[in-house]
């Protein structure tokens, strides 16, 4: 049964901004130019952490603006990717994201003055079943993930319409996931 049980990660240490000059004993992280996101990490001993690329709520950003230096340090080891979060912005001014969720989406490996290019995995996997009048669906990130989709910080519902052979509906409303 202690396979079962899960216990929350602890307060991440944020990882915000370009590493400083004085930051010896580093590796870094970076994403490309353009891409704004998170991920969250595990070390190897448990420890959290939250790697951001993402735009400061409530500052107005022109268009396409991201910090220059996209580089972000990390103490050197291995890490375990159990989160990300991708953000896309509309040209009418709506965020949209995804945020993943999962055990293991993938492992880093840093190194003592080694930049370490990475990427934020953007795959949305929707899946559905129907038997009568039930309706099941599956909402998945990379590697089987958890999933939430939102907007503008809300979560977007998701409506099934359940019909027969003939077109008739059977049933309808909204579904709930993540």
């Amino acid at each position: 049964m202690e396979y079962f049980e899960s216990k929350p990660l602890p307060t991440p240490q944020v990882v915000a901004s370009a590493p400083r000059e004085d930051d010896d004993g580093v590796g870094t992280l970076v994403l490309p130019e353009g891409v704004e996101g998170a991920l969250l990490l595990k070390d190897g001993e448990d420890r959290a952490w939250r790697v951001s690329w993402e735009r400061v709520t409530g500052r107005p950003v022109p268009e396409a603006v991201f910090p220059e230096d996209r580089r972000r340090a990390l103490p050197p080891g291995t890490y375990t990717i159990v989160g990300q979060r991708l953000v896309d912005r509309s040209k009418q001014g709506e965020v949209w994201h995804t945020s993943a969720t999962g055990h293991e989406l993938g492992e880093l490996q840093v190194e003592v003055g080694a930049e370490l290019a990475v990427t934020l995995d953007p795959t949305v996997r929707i899946g559905k079943r129907a038997s009568g009048r039930r309706v099941a669906m599956s909402v998945q990130g990379p590697h089987a993930s958890g999933l939430s989709l939102y907007k503008d910080g809300r979560r977007i519902p998701i409506r099934y319409r359940l019909t027969d052979a003939r077109g008739r509906e059977l049933a309808e409303g909204p579904m709930t996931y993540g």
